[in-house]
């Protein structure tokens, strides 16, 4: 229309815990900071903002997290310094997300290696979901073809669990970077066997893997990013996670896939040490 240009919005974000915006200056248009107001589901909510070149970035933190899987409406008012209002409305949906709480606590035994491993091995069990990896760590499937004297990076050699269709038990003290054939996937390489493997089977099985991974994470209160690298999926919960029904999923991939990153959060409320469990396939 021929009128001068004005500042505008952009990169409004909602996720966990904060919901920011910017505002970009454009020409003689200039933000004015102190003029910028954020309604989120009716309400109307407190700003901070940070200045850098050209752009205002404005952000509200709530005094707890959104919950998990939330959906929430947001109304933004900004003007410039000639009084023009620019605005804009949307919708965001917090993604899903562990909530740790102190119930979710446990005192760690310090004294035993850093990780509980079980493998369940038998190139039969293929299937690319989160269905099948519970069902062979159970026994349900058949045999374990797992070889409990190909020990890897584990302290000792394996232990059966009593039932030649139930999972080898390792312990690793030091990290999970495990490969099926030692070699040099992921991120950090070269990877350590993963133990139990080869499997016993003709020519040294290396298909229909699984490992139940357990652990303890030392952590503080506040929001956590963590990632898992796999070929193929993962599961991952936390919080009770003996419990089925009260496990809580952290971040899971399901299917098939060349080693690739998922990233998920963990919100703890109050510093302390949380158990993990994570089922991975191949």
């Amino acid at each position: 229309d021929g009128g001068a240009a004005v500042a505008f919005l952009s990169g409004e974000a909602g996720p966990i815990d904060s919901f920011s915006f910017n505002a970009n200056n454009n020409g003689t248009s200039i933000i004015d900071p102190t003029k910028a107001s954020l309604t989120i589901d009716g309400q109307v909510v407190t700003l901070v903002y940070t200045n850098v070149d050209a752009v205002t970035t404005f952000t509200y933190k709530p005094a707890a997290p959104f919950p998990a899987g939330s959906k929430h409406t947001y109304s933004i008012v900004v003007r410039d310094t000639a009084n023009n209002v620019i605005n804009a409305t949307g919708t965001f949906t917090t993604p899903t997300y562990a909530l740790l709480t102190d119930a979710d606590k446990v005192t760690p035994d310090t004294s035993k290696p850093a990780f509980f491993v079980r493998i369940h091995q038998n190139n039969a069990f293929t299937a690319t979901d989160n269905v099948r990896p519970v069902l062979q760590l159970a026994g349900l499937l058949g045999v374990n073809l797992a070889d409990p004297a190909a020990q890897g990076p584990a302290i000792a050699p394996g232990v059966p669990e009593g039932s030649t269709n139930l999972p080898i038990d390792f312990e690793i003290e030091t990290v999970i970077n495990l490969d099926q054939a030692a070699g040099a996937s992921g991120e950090f390489t070269p990877d350590d066997q993963i133990p139990g493997i080869p499997g016993l089977g003709a020519a040294g099985q290396t298909d229909g893997i699984v490992a139940e991974i357990t652990t303890y994470l030392d952590l503080t209160a506040g929001r956590h990013t963590l990632i898992v690298n796999s070929d193929d999926g993962f599961r991952t919960t936390a919080g009770n996670i003996n419990d089925i029904f009260r496990a809580q999923v952290a971040g899971q991939w399901g299917g098939g896939r060349v080693f690739s990153d998922t990233a998920y959060d963990v919100v703890v409320q109050t510093a302390g040490v949380y158990p993990f469990r994570t089922i991975w396939y191949e």
